[in-house]
């Protein structure tokens, strides 16, 4: 199965969105993979959880990711979607 997430990073004023596609046997497995991606996103050893604003946080706060999902997908539907969102016409 196939499930995508997608992951908002705020660096200071900065906001970058990407969308991941997770391949899992079921959701809790494509959750756990998110998190563990997540963490890994920068290299912080002191990376925390924010349990009252859903998010992860990096260089003592200075770096927030959080991410919606996983959702249930195919993999024709996400390269679709990224064809539309990334296509100039």
């Amino acid at each position: 199965m196939y499930f995508t997430i997608q992951m908002t990073e705020i660096n200071g004023e900065h906001r970058y969105i990407y969308d991941f596609l997770i391949k899992a046997n079921n959701i809790e497995e494509a959750s756990e993979k998110a998190d563990n991606y997540v963490k890994i996103w920068y290299t912080d050893p002191n990376v925390s959880y924010n349990v009252q604003y859903d998010w992860y946080e990096f260089l003592g706060g200075s770096v927030i990711i959080k991410y919606t999902g996983p959702d249930k997908t195919t993999k024709k539907a996400f390269i679709n979607m990224l064809s539309n969102q990334y296509t100039i016409k």
